[in-house]
């Protein structure tokens, strides 16, 4: 075998330790089981989006819904529904910029200001392990992660090539400031 047949056999190596552990950190990421927390943070995700739309109302009475609503998010009739709701505590965050890291900086913000402790932290499955590591940087409270199950075939596929790119990218980083939260 030359050195193009060893080439290719560690190429193959490495993309199936990489898929391996791609699977196991992006498919099946630590997943809290329910219990109650001072907030209910629901990230502008595809996750996020479906518990949106299955509704508010399962939430616990006493603790606080936020939803990440970025300006796209922000212009749909549902969302500028919800935000002006006064029945329940409903906190409307708009992310400067717009990714986890700023999601995660914009709540930290909101749950200093009144005292939360805890939160579950709601978007899809592949983005739990990263949207953890960067909630836990910027909030010191107790993170949960609750993921909704949206990706499925292709869409999962390029969920997993996304999430290591950007999980990587995270990694680099150390903090939990506003000059870094382009990710």
């Amino acid at each position: 075998m030359g050195w193009i047949g060893r080439a290719a056999g560690v190429g193959i190596a490495g993309l199936a330790v990489w898929a391996a552990v791609a699977v196991w950190a992006f498919r099946f990421p630590a997943v809290d089981p329910p219990a109650r927390t001072d907030a209910y943070l629901l990230l502008s995700s595809s996750g996020g989006l479906a518990a949106f739309q299955a509704g508010l109302d399962d939430y616990p009475e006493d603790a606080a819904i936020v939803l990440s609503t970025p300006d796209e998010l922000r212009a749909l009739p549902a969302y500028q529904n919800a935000c002006a709701r006064t029945d329940r505590e409903i906190h409307c965050i708009s992310p400067v910029p717009v990714t986890t890291q700023g999601e995660s900086i914009a709540f930290a913000t909101l749950a200093r200001d009144h005292g939360w402790k805890s939160v579950t932290v709601i978007s899809q499955v592949s983005h739990t392990t990263r949207a953890r590591m960067l909630m836990q940087r910027c909030f010191p409270g107790e993170v949960r992660m609750a993921p909704r199950d949206t990706e499925h075939g292709i869409i999962w596929a390029r969920s997993l090539v996304y999430e290591t790119g950007a999980s990587l990218k995270a990694l680099t980083l150390r903090g939990c400031a506003a000059d870094e939260a382009d990710i």
